[in-house]
């Protein structure tokens, strides 16, 4: 069901889609695709779909020309639901994040324990915890982000994204939480954080060499203070995964790493370099990690 990019500013196609889903009954193994709609019409079409209410896993990823995708399903499969969300008013990446944001946290996405957020510019869904849509997931046990702004981020921008994204998650070392307003721990069963490091310069200079080795030492000991500290508050990581990319030089294909870490971030278990792939080396990365949420039950 999908309209133009300004039909949105009337609400026909809106009516039109609540009227046929409330006119329809929907298997629940039949898989529901819906098209653009703006960020404000994404809880009132999928409360018309009631399996939706039981889903497990929640895939948000940015897809062309400002849209972004949201995927909803069930642990076997049996409900996918899958919406491009646009913004009028707010237009540009970082607009539709933050339209986006106001949308989500409700108490229909509580059953969700699995959650990937890969996209750029999507770490505003996440930050500041006061409006943050991790809020909205107290089931939630597998974490994917992914802190990138841009196709080559600068060092520094791309660390200042990644804070304000596990800002929410954050408590402080003697238990308390880390926001103006004192609450529950963010996520509280949240067991398992998947980190993708992206692509980076040194600095904001783009004719700078690009670095693709591992986050620098700053970054780990991020990850390090936000795990003792919920380890503290009685909330510890079971594993933390960071992806890194590297490039050859020769061929410019791009190969991921992915670090395996033990729930303090003080022991590497393991370590993954997946094979040269193409020159984004997506598809690999994205096969590693859907083994890890798949394993999430």
């Amino acid at each position: 069901m999908k309209h133009i990019d300004d039909v949105g500013e009337d609400g026909r196609i809106q009516e039109f889609r609540i009227a046929l889903l409330s006119s329809l009954t929907i298997p629940a193994s039949c898989a529901v695709e819906l098209g653009f709609m703006l960020p404000q019409d994404v809880l009132p079409s999928v409360r018309l779909l009631p399996q939706i209410c039981n889903a497990t896993r929640l895939s948000v990823g940015l897809l062309f020309n400002y849209h972004v995708s949201l995927q909803l399903s069930t642990e076997d499969s049996t409900v996918t639901v899958s919406l491009a969300v646009e913004s009028l008013r707010l237009p540009g990446h970082q607009g539709i994040a933050l339209s986006l944001r106001a949308a989500l946290p409700a108490p229909d996405f509580a059953s969700v324990r699995k959650l990937s957020i890969d996209g750029m510019f999507l770490h505003h869904l996440c930050g500041p915890r006061s409006h943050s849509i991790l809020c909205a997931f107290p089931r939630l046990t597998l974490l994917r982000v992914a802190p990138r702004s841009g196709p080559s981020d600068s060092l520094g921008l791309v660390s200042q994204n990644l804070a304000s994204m596990l800002e929410a998650l954050q408590v402080d070392a003697d238990g308390a939480q880390t926001a103006a307003a004192v609450g529950p721990v963010t996520c509280p069963e949240l067991a398992r954080l998947w980190v993708d490091w992206p692509r980076v310069r040194e600095d904001e200079d783009d004719s700078c060499k690009q670095v693709y080795d591992r986050p620098p030492q700053a970054v780990m000991d991020s990850f390090r203070e936000l795990a003792n500290a919920r380890a503290a508050r009685g909330h510890p990581f079971e594993r933390v995964f960071v992806a890194h990319p590297r490039q050859e030089p020769m061929l410019g294909a791009v190969a991921y790493t992915v670090d395996e870490y033990d729930g303090a971030v003080t022991r590497m278990l393991k370590s993954t370099v997946l094979a040269m792939d193409d020159h984004m080396g997506a598809r690999l990365l994205a096969q590693e990690f859907a083994r890890e949420w798949d394993r999430i039950e």
